[in-house]
């Protein structure tokens, strides 16, 4: 029997950003990281064990902006967010079985270069990135 993992992670985003082309969402401030399998420096998080997993996204565009941002395991998105400049916050959750040593991070789609830029300050954080492992597998 192979002992059970507690994996729990959720990141935030205190400062308003301007998205390039495909590039990450650094998020700066690590609520939850349980395990320690999300990496604050590259806001990526790498499964220490195969499972399925949940991650959610929430994604708020400054205003006059319109973005578009994936949620992506090795690459490969998994779920897709949209925001633009009429005050809404998008938001997705994902349930994925994935394998010890994949990687899920959240970044910019890059069709709107130039007007991809997401808000965050210190008192509301809005663009957050959050998972949990539900079910170890194997």
């Amino acid at each position: 029997m192979v002992p059970l993992t507690a994996v729990a992670f959720s990141a935030a985003l205190k400062h308003s950003i301007q998205l390039g082309q495909d590039q990450i969402v650094e998020f700066d401030k690590v609520v939850t990281n349980i395990g320690n399998a999300f990496d604050s420096r590259h806001s990526h998080f790498t499964a220490p064990v195969k499972g399925i997993y949940l991650f959610s996204g929430s994604l708020f565009a400054q205003g006059g902006n319109t973005v578009h941002v994936d949620i992506v395991n090795n690459g490969n998105a998994i779920g897709y967010l949209y925001a633009d400049s009429n005050q809404q916050i998008s938001t997705k959750t994902v349930v994925v079985a994935v394998e010890m040593g994949d990687m899920v991070w959240m970044k910019h789609r890059g069709d709107q270069i130039g007007k991809s830029l997401i808000y965050g300050s210190p008192a509301e954080q809005f663009n957050t990135f959050s998972g949990v492992l539900i079910h170890q597998l194997g």
